[in-house]
């Protein structure tokens, strides 16, 4: 019994050091020509399709503007009925839409700034 568990140790042993080795070999002829460049897109690429993704990106943030307006028309309705309850829920989903709204804006930004659009 306890020679069958040395011999099987002795063979798992044996195959995970030549499945390391293998895999370090591999991973050593392996490396990219130059890893700080950007992976098939310049920056001109990248800018272009932002640029393409601001219109898209300026119709959520006034779709979600109009939402919140909406939404805090709602709940002063709700206010001045007493629904606590309804309110609670309004107020969540305007924080939900607000955090959305804030994230359109942010990156609306970022393009901005970095294409110089």
């Amino acid at each position: 019994m306890n020679r069958t568990r040395r011999l099987i140790a002795g063979i798992i042993i044996a195959g995970v050091a030549t499945f390391a080795s293998a895999g370090i070999a591999v991973a050593q002829t392996t490396t990219p020509s130059n890893p700080g460049a950007p992976t098939g897109q310049t920056k001109a690429n990248r800018c272009d399709k932002a640029k393409d993704r601001l219109t898209q990106l300026d119709a959520a943030r006034v779709k979600s503007e109009q939402r919140l307006d909406q939404l805090n028309k709602a709940i002063a309705d709700a206010k001045a009925h007493h629904r606590d309850d309804l309110v609670k829920r309004l107020e969540a989903r305007r924080d939900q839409v607000q955090k959305r709204h804030d994230r359109v804006v942010d990156l609306i930004t970022k393009i901005h700034a970095r294409c110089g659009v």
